[in-house]
């Protein structure tokens, strides 16, 4: 069995050795990129640890009360603690009000489960808060983290956990798995592709359409903005900011917006690279071969590395809090310069 997760066998498979070898350990930090299945799998391993009517060992029913409202986030026993609405950080209060539930004994569940996803969102005090209960863990107490990587924690929070990295899964292997979902179905290489290998982000896909619609407008910024001069780059970056100032109010926001974008473009440039040394490996954006195609035969390969890498150095950028603007701004200086038109004539 595999917990109902698509792909993370040897994942799913040590949380069960755990559980059968009696092996469980106080806390586990689960990390890997957004959309990958961090707390699917957290949530999962909860509804085993205090599944009411397991169907054999280290499995869970699905269907008792502990199950049902493990997977609503509504059991007693579960303390999700995440951060608030329009808020980006994870506050020091959050954790000591966790810990004073911790403190109690569960209330109809075998344990108290500890969820406390992207903590790599918490403030330093936060970090500090919840290492104290990390160090001297109540008994009955689960404790579950996800975040980006372990290099995004305090060092001293990911010595006391169980790190459990998930990996994206092989394109083939996640298209496979969609290609039975009714809501999937025939898109399901589009959505493995333009996922690169995240089960959560490719049913995401699936089920939002504006999600969709917001990759397909980012892909045709970029195939525009490799055929504008610098001015009309320019003009771009100050549409686009106006643009993002309108949608949200708060800069971390506009910053993760961006961030989406660029690790869009990012898998469109690696598409171009895969095309133009003819590696046989399936494209992130299998439906925008002709793009793809045309800049690898208008574009050096030396080009091509150096776009990947201003990418990656934006992106870095941006997450390191740089300002917004400037960093796009020299993207665009970076990027190389094609017209897809005349090239496609």
């Amino acid at each position: 069995m595999n917990w109902g997760m698509i792909g993370h066998q040897w994942a799913v498979g040590l949380l069960r050795s755990h559980i059968l070898n009696d092996q469980v350990r106080h806390a586990y930090l689960f990390t890997g990129s957004s959309g990958l299945g961090k707390r699917t799998l957290a949530v999962r391993f909860a509804q085993v640890l205090n599944c009411m009517n397991p169907p054999e060992n280290a499995e869970f029913c699905g269907d008792c009360r502990a199950c049902r409202l493990i997977q609503e986030g509504t059991f007693p026993d579960l303390h999700i603690v995440a951060t608030k609405e329009h808020d980006r950080t994870l506050k020091v209060d959050q954790i000591r009000e966790l810990h004073r539930k911790l403190s109690l004994s569960p209330f109809e569940g075998k344990f108290h489960i500890a969820l406390l996803p992207q903590f790599h969102q918490a403030t330093e005090q936060a970090a500090n808060a919840l290492l104290k209960t990390l160090e001297e863990p109540p008994q009955r107490v689960i404790m579950l983290l996800t975040a980006e990587s372990v290099e995004s924690l305090l060092p001293t929070i990911v010595s006391r956990c169980e790190v459990v990295p998930l990996r994206p899964l092989s394109v083939s292997e996640l298209e496979s798995a969609l290609a039975p979902i009714e809501e999937v179905g025939e898109d399901a290489n589009l959505f493995a592709g333009l996922s690169a290998g995240r089960p959560g982000y490719a049913l995401r896909l699936a089920q939002d359409e504006a999600l969709l619609a917001l990759r397909d407008s980012g892909i045709e910024d970029l195939v525009n903005v490799i055929g504008f001069n610098r001015i009309d780059r320019f003009g771009f970056i100050e549409k686009w900011d106006k643009s993002l100032r309108r949608k949200f109010d708060k800069l971390d926001d506009r910053r993760l917006e961006c961030i989406a974008v660029l690790e869009l473009w990012l898998s469109f440039w690696r598409d171009v690279m895969l095309s133009t040394y003819k590696v046989r490996e399936p494209e992130s954006n299998p439906d925008r071969g002709s793009e793809i195609d045309t800049l690898a035969e208008g574009i050096s390969k030396g080009e091509i590395v150096e776009a990947i890498q201003a990418l990656e150095r934006s992106e870095e950028a941006i997450r390191r809090n740089a300002n917004l603007r400037l960093a796009l701004e020299t993207l665009m200086i970076e990027l190389p310069y094609l017209n897809m038109e005349l090239t496609s004539e």
